[in-house]
């Protein structure tokens, strides 16, 4: 019993020690994967028996992961399921077929999975797993206008608030900002029907927010980019490469050009945001860098005045996201997330991915930063499609630069099917519905750019598994191909 519990305060600590199960931290696990093997392991008390959860944390409010047992030789064997904690903490539930529910509220703690098989009851094994506060994504309002950007005179448009939970338009008190002294046009507090200004021959953003009527404490904001009638009177326009920027201090360049077209003439720079949100730096060159922590989603707004000029102003907007978003939003890829993805929708039960793209069934384009996605659940779905988390595919594309010449081989994770191609050569293919598995390949490349082509689908709901990594010539192991890598 002793040796069970020196057993499991090693792999609870371990447990503790990473944010999500990463199939980077332990190279077997990867090979394992590449043989058909579990999702990663995170600790088992008998090598007979290996139990596994895909991850290492599960939040409270009832979500459910599924455990998995199996023998050394890889047989599935028949087992009890139960699922303990320390006392006065509650352990949820585990059924019989191995799918945990966590508890509905409660403090942060460990719960122990544990297997025992039904042929012999002297053979058991334990994984354990953290319960951790439920993750809101930082913002309990998503608010959105039906336009990108409005013109000035009295033009109107409504915006939406949405609870995470799905609920339309709760009370709530709208309210509008915008660049110092601009006219900023006005939103109806209780209806949320924004009026445009009367006249202007500015282009800048506004930030539009919702605040919770019942808790004044959560609120959602979404920016809208008022622009002039006739565009060629703007004095001056800002731009930035992406719509959206991670948190983690990241860096962008704002670029100011005048009318006539000259480039970065002298103003001074400033960025703003929603009350009580950090919003992030930017200096006299025009370098945003993005706040260093976070756990929401909100825009900012990027301002110049000339100054020879102060009169003359300009402003775009810039959404922060969180650093575990996936996809981003955009209509092409930009330095910030290099990797293009258009979206597919496909039919259930899909086993393969689609030997063409047809036009009918595509969705929306986003972007990534790289192909760094360890299992995790996928419910949130996509920037401008919420609902789709299940049987889609991704057409991605995107540049990768080798810093040398030789021979490289890739390992490509995914769950569902995905493959791998390198200047149009099929590199890899680990096509087909199953678990996160690991397949490899490899490439002799020049150094230099090479066109990369990673196309994936996920089948039926939750769990979605797509990484991408890369040895080197001369390198021992494999690492997850850098974001420095794609262009």
């Amino acid at each position: 019993m002793k040796a069970w519990l020196s057993t499991f305060l090693i792999l609870a600590t371990l447990a503790g020690a990473c944010k999500k199960a990463s199939f980077e931290s332990v190279d077997g696990s990867l090979n394992k994967l590449a043989t058909g093997g579990g999702s990663g392991d995170l600790g088992n008390s008998n090598p007979d028996l290996i139990v596994s959860v895909p991850v290492a944390e599960l939040p409270f409010g009832n979500k459910t992961t599924k455990a998995t047992a199996k023998s050394k030789d890889g047989t599935i064997p028949s087992v009890f399921w139960t699922v303990t904690a320390d006392p006065g903490q509650d352990p949820g539930t585990i059924d019989a077929d191995g799918t945990y529910t966590s508890p509905k509220t409660g403090d942060p703690h460990t719960v122990v999975i544990t297997a025992t098989r039904k042929d012999d009851p002297s053979v058991t094994s334990s994984v354990p797993l953290k319960i951790v506060p439920v993750d809101n994504g930082g913002i309990g309002i998503i608010v959105t206008v039906p336009v990108p950007q409005l013109k000035v005179g009295g033009n109107t448009t409504t915006a939406v608030a949405t609870l995470k939970d799905g609920t339309k338009n709760p009370p709530v008190k709208w309210s509008v900002m915008g660049p110092t002294g601009k006219e900023v046009g006005s939103i109806d507090p209780n209806t949320g029907v924004y009026t445009s200004p009367i006249t202007g021959n500015d282009q800048f953003a506004v930030i539009i927010t919702a605040t919770l009527v019942a808790n004044e404490n959560i609120k959602g904001s979404t920016s809208l980019v008022i622009v002039p009638n006739d565009m060629t009177k703007a004095e001056l326009i800002v731009t930035v490469p992406s719509p959206e920027i991670k948190v983690g201090e990241n860096k962008i360049t704002a670029v100011a050009t005048l009318k006539d077209g000259t480039k970065n003439p002298p103003v001074k720079w400033i960025v703003m945001g929603p009350t009580g949100k950090d919003p992030g730096t930017i200096d006299q060159n025009g370098v945003y860098t993005s706040p260093r922590v976070g756990t929401e989603k909100y825009p900012v707004i990027i301002s110049a005045t000339l100054v020879s000029d102060p009169s003359v102003t300009g402003s775009v907007p810039l959404t922060i996201i969180p650093e575990d978003v996936v996809f981003a939003r955009c209509t092409k890829a930009n330095m910030i997330f290099p990797i293009v993805a258009d979206v597919f929708e496909l039919p259930a039960n899909t086993g393969t991915l689609p030997s063409d793209w047809p036009k009918q069934k595509y969705v929306t384009t986003v972007c990534m930063d790289q192909y760094n996605v360890p299992e995790r659940e996928f419910t949130a779905g996509f920037p401008d499609v919420p609902s789709l988390f299940e049987w889609f595919a991704l057409n991605t594309r995107t540049t990768i630069v080798a810093p040398s010449d030789g021979d490289y081989t890739f390992r490509l994770i995914s769950d569902d099917g995905s493959k791998l191609f390198i200047d149009n050569k099929m590199i890899i293919n680990n096509d087909g519905p199953h678990q996160t598995v690991a397949k490899e390949g490899t490439v002799n490349m020049k150094k230099g750019d090479h066109a990369l082509t990673l196309d994936y689908f996920q089948g039926p709901r939750y769990k979605i598994a797509l990484i991408l990594q890369w040895k080197k010539p001369g390198d021992a192991g494999f690492e997850v191909v850098p974001k420095s890598a794609f262009k």
